[in-house]
């Protein structure tokens, strides 16, 4: 299933709640009652793809992540390379992927979480997470990329595809991908794509050459892809290769119904950023206010009642998608063929 974002509108409560979630790290009431951990069928199984360490849309998201993490079975943080955003101030040359900001937003986590225990149960130990960071391998030197069509804007943006695909090819990543999806649990895996998705191409490669096409059919099955645009040449490579893969796409972000005042520099210097915990400190303004456009490849897997992702066409606090045209490889924009 491929489809196209239609739009996405995160109301105001969403915004106020998990605003008011993050300025509350430090507060204590030891009479309040807690919360009892979701069920495990109720939670969604999530694996993150994050290009941490470019623009900091994705520290905004991480932090957002982190602080819903009571909600949905975190099962992987994966750092993937950079492959936008050349002149930001943390982007590496080179664009390499930089776990090293996953452990330091964990960490920040690991020191708010008895906090949040206090709230809720079902709050991941820290240690757990730590343990599921893995680094993927690098895409490109240039940031001379087309996003929404998944193409290069000029020679050297992205390696050849041989390159980063292909036998000797595997990271720690994408073996990761692998190990979770082939855990005995018969729930899907969520794959959120908030950078690009080629560690999860090189897993399928992987799998499309060690086992049977029955097992490869199985295991496809398992999968849910949400991702953020085509960051890398992955995207289109494995919507091509697998045709029948659930795969959304988005080239949106949040449209934010809230008053402006409730993630503008002021209010979230006062409610966030400042005084309020480790975690707060961490998250930064992304041109002088709260953005994230990644969460939206998680936010519909909050069991809320307001939408189910498995439908996506249905609409939701996570958007309202519509199918892409159909036609061969089958990609979430009507008019674009993969390129050899």
């Amino acid at each position: 299933m491929i489809n196209e974002r239609k739009g996405l509108n995160l109301s105001g409560a969403a915004v106020f709640c998990a605003a008011v979630l993050i300025a509350s790290l430090e507060m204590v009431h030891p009479a309040e009652a807690q919360l009892k951990a979701l069920p495990k069928t109720e939670k969604h199984r999530v694996i993150a793809l994050t290009d941490i360490g470019g623009d900091p849309d994705d520290q905004q998201s991480i932090t957002r992540f982190l602080l819903y993490a009571d909600q949905y079975d975190i099962e992987g943080l994966l750092a993937t390379s950079i492959r936008i955003f050349p002149n930001s101030e943390t982007r590496p040359p080179d664009g390499a992927p930089q776990p090293q900001y996953i452990v330091k937003w964990v960490k920040a986590y690991g020191q708010v979480r008895e906090n949040l225990l206090k709230h809720s149960e079902g709050w991941p130990e820290t240690d757990a997470l730590l343990g599921m960071i893995k680094k993927g391998t690098l895409t490109g030197r240039s940031g001379g990329w087309d996003i929404k069509n998944g193409v290069a804007r000029k020679p050297g943006a992205h390696f050849p595809l041989g390159q980063v695909i292909g036998e000797g090819k595997d990271t720690e990543a994408s073996m990761h991908i692998l190990e979770v999806v082939d855990r005995d649990d018969p729930r899907p895996v969520w794959i959120s794509v908030w950078g690009g998705p080629i560690e999860l191409a090189q897993a399928l490669w992987r799998v499309r050459n060690d086992r049977s096409k029955e097992e490869v059919k199985r295991l496809v099955a398992k999968l849910r892809v949400y991702a953020w645009g085509h960051q890398d040449a992955g995207g289109l490579w494995i919507q091509e290769n697998f045709p029948g893969i659930f795969y959304i796409v988005s080239t949106g972000g949040i449209l934010y119904s809230a008053d402006p005042k409730l993630h503008d520099k002021e209010w979230l210097d006062t409610h966030i950023r400042f005084n309020h915990g480790p975690l707060g400190a961490l998250c930064p303004l992304r041109k002088g206010e709260l953005g994230g456009a990644d969460s939206e490849t998680y936010m519909g897997l909050i069991p809320n009642g307001l939408s189910t992702l498995e439908h996506p066409d249905w609409g939701g606090w996570g958007g309202r998608f519509k199918r892409a045209s159909g036609f061969g490889n089958t990609v979430d924009r009507p008019n674009l063929r993969p390129k050899a």
